[in-house]
């Protein structure tokens, strides 16, 4: 099974468990001896496979500022237009990117350079719309403050503790590696090894600024 085949059995029993969106990840992977574009370029994926075999009817979103990195660090693209043309033309709906309004003033110029059809906006935006009154949000915009309280529960760090074992990687300690010695050198490499933004998933920039030189100071000590 390659890895096509295994992701297409995982996107399949999320629409079949009624997923309503799916975000087109911003990692490539190396394929042929050459570097795959992410999926927010590709125009095979999304619509063939989501829509035609896998029967996804819910809204696609690209991943944090992807069309963007389609010129910044994919370089696919000449320029942000031209990445917003191709992403939409290959199945996004939705950009993420909270910063600025570049995707829908950059979206409006293509349409009315018939660049990007409008049959395609309205069939995003009924996509993201039928998404929002399936979920009720035409009725109940804001969230219910009761819910709160089942919010970072004992449960829920329980079930959170447990996915984090069952997810451990066991390795063999060949050769007496471990215990390290005192006095004894770890090599720490690589363009994130100080990085915990990177080490720490990326998702909360303040936490890992408060910790960064903490972490640094933690490696550079030796045993």
């Amino acid at each position: 099974m390659d890895s096509g085949e295994l992701h297409a059995r995982i996107l399949s029993a999320a629409v079949c468990c009624g997923s309503q969106s799916w975000c087109a990840h911003h990692h490539g992977q190396l394929g042929g001896g050459q570097w795959q574009f992410p999926d927010t370029s590709i125009i095979i994926s999304l619509p063939e496979v989501l829509r035609n075999e896998l029967g996804f009817d819910g809204f696609v979103v690209s991943d944090w500022q992807d069309i963007k990195k389609l010129v910044t660090e994919w370089r696919v693209a000449a320029d942000e237009k031209e990445a917003t043309r191709q992403s939409v033309m290959a199945g996004i709906d939705m950009s993420m990117v909270p910063q600025d309004y570049s995707f829908s003033d950059l979206l409006i110029e293509l349409v009315k350079e018939n660049k990007v059809p409008m049959s395609r906006i309205d069939e995003a935006v009924s996509r993201i719309l039928l998404v929002k009154y399936q979920l009720g949000l035409f009725d109940h915009p804001m969230p219910d403050a009761s819910l709160k309280a089942n919010f970072a529960t004992a449960g829920s760090r329980a079930i959170a503790l447990e996915a984090a074992r069952e997810s451990l990687t066991l390795l063999k300690n060949e050769g007496s590696t471990l215990p390290l010695t005192t006095g004894q050198k770890i090599l720490v490499t690589g363009p994130t090894a100080d990085s915990l933004i990177s080490l720490n998933n990326g998702l909360d920039l303040r936490l890992a600024r408060q910790q960064r030189s903490r972490f640094i100071r933690r490696i550079d000590r030796p045993f």
